[in-house]
């Protein structure tokens, strides 16, 4: 079992303790809008769920088909519209 794999089991153990939804405004054609970021906290965790994944670079990239979860992370990418 990798590194990451044995951490994420760990999460799968604790208890959600609250869930936060990150939207922002469609467009000005369509009224709606559009989350880019769920923050999950279990406890003092976090994981952060992203629309990202693997770039060409091997380095996380925005996406519109994927989801990337991180875990604890120290910061959010630069890419993410709600990280500012």
């Amino acid at each position: 079992m990798s590194a990451n794999a044995a951490h994420g089991a760990a999460w799968s153990e604790k208890k959600v303790t609250d869930v936060q939804l990150h939207y922002l405004p469609w467009d000005d054609y369509i009224r709606g809008s559009w989350c880019t970021r769920i923050t999950v906290r279990f406890g003092a965790a976090v994981a952060e769920l992203l629309l990202g994944g693997d770039g060409r670079d091997g380095r996380l990239s925005p996406a519109a088909d994927n989801v990337a979860v991180l875990l604890d992370p120290p910061q959010l990418p630069e890419w993410e519209p709600t990280a500012h």
